[in-house]
């Protein structure tokens, strides 16, 4: 079985979840022994030659083709090119590849938000995820998922057989570990901040993940005088929307209390020396930043929305993404209970152990065996 890999997510420098992923998948076929069986894909209009240094080197064991789409008169040469010979081809962001009949042609859809939530979403993204959701109905072999709420959404909502939706759980890099408070303070400290100190909170600034219901919570504590000496970071590049979020910070006279960051080289301390992480997200396919924080043993408290649940089970809080006083309550409950904080912490470590990239590709290759087996039978 040769499977093709569309990495053209590869050349955006946001690093973005759909970024880390790939990087994560192709970790996880290195480590399963799985990288001769794999061939690497990247577009005429990407170009290989686009990807960062550091990028190209890490795929020095890999073969990376770039496909040209040809014109129609052309598409039998396609065919019997490597592009067409894979027996399965993966596309994970990419439009440019086609479907080649009587191949095994899976799709990743990372949510649905942009059907549930079109709001958090600009025009073009809905117009580009309608255009995928729309080949996606036509053209798949086997759609690929990572929760189980986002499988079950895309059977219902995209209509798709349930036999051709499959799970398999994002893992966590293995950068993400304890970094003791001797080793993260000289980085924090040059951040202004002290190991142990402050409320973390992860994610690119944008409506979905609901930083105004945080900030409310944290200005309740304020209020109540619980934060003193605490401020609250947020680590996250500026996304669609972000606007609301800046002026909900002045509007609540937070300015001297909320730090907020763009891309942070060493997230694994950042994780490691906040006294909680937050993630009050309204909706996601999966979930990345809790399970990171939950690998440096940083406590989780986070939404009981959709995907949430699975990744987080009884190792943090949940409460409703939209209360902020009982968002409020949960931050403070950690912030002042060290044994909590403890049992968290452990607990955290334990339940982020079993999500690796490793499993995450073994579930998807042992997906795309079945699925041939299944068309052969």
């Amino acid at each position: 079985m040769i499977v093709g890999i569309d990495i053209d997510h590869l050349r955006n420098p946001d690093r973005s979840g759909l970024y880390r992923l790939i990087w994560g998948l192709i970790a996880g076929v290195r480590d399963a022994g799985l990288t001769r069986q794999t061939r690497l894909f990247v577009t005429n209009s990407s170009s290989y030659a686009r990807l960062r240094p550091d990028v190209a080197r890490a795929l020095d064991d890999f073969r990376i083709h770039e496909f040209h789409n040809p014109r129609v008169f052309w598409r039998l040469r396609m065919r019997m090119g490597v592009y067409g010979r894979c027996d399965v081809f993966q596309t994970i962001t990419s439009t440019s590849f086609p479907p080649v009949p009587g191949r095994l042609d899976a799709f990743l859809v990372p949510d649905l938000t942009v059907v549930h939530h079109p709001e958090h979403h600009t025009e073009g993204n809905r117009r580009y995820w309608n255009g995928v959701f729309q080949i996606i109905q036509k053209h798949a072999s086997l759609v690929t998922t990572y929760s189980s709420h986002a499988r079950q959404d895309v059977i219902r909502t995209l209509g798709i057989p349930p036999e051709k939706v499959v799970v398999s759980y994002l893992g966590c890099d293995a950068e993400y570990r304890p970094v003791p408070p001797e080793t993260a303070a000289p980085t924090l400290a040059n951040l202004g901040l002290e190991y142990g100190k402050y409320i973390l909170t992860v994610g690119t600034i944008e409506p979905r993940k609901n930083h105004v219901t945080l900030l409310r919570a944290y200005a309740t504590l304020k209020a109540r005088g619980r934060v003193a000496g605490v401020p609250l970071v947020v680590v996250g590049s500026k996304g669609w929307g972000y606007e609301p979020v800046l002026a909900e910070i002045d509007r609540l006279g937070l300015t001297g209390d909320v730090r907020v960051f763009g891309f942070v080289e060493s997230l694994a301390g950042m994780y490691s020396g906040a006294g909680v992480m937050v993630y009050p997200s309204l909706y996601e396919g999966f979930g990345l930043p809790p399970l990171e924080a939950m690998a440096c043993g940083c406590p989780v408290v986070t939404s009981n929305a959709t995907s949430l649940p699975e990744v987080v089970g009884d190792a943090g809080l949940m409460v409703e993404p939209t209360d902020h006083v009982a968002l409020a309550e949960r931050i403070d409950q950690v912030l002042s209970d060290p044994a909590l904080r403890g049992r968290l912490s452990a607990a955290g470590v334990r339940r982020a152990a079993g999500f690796t990239w490793r499993k995450y590709a073994e579930g998807l290759f042992g997906a795309y065996r079945q699925s041939l087996r299944q068309r052969s039978a």
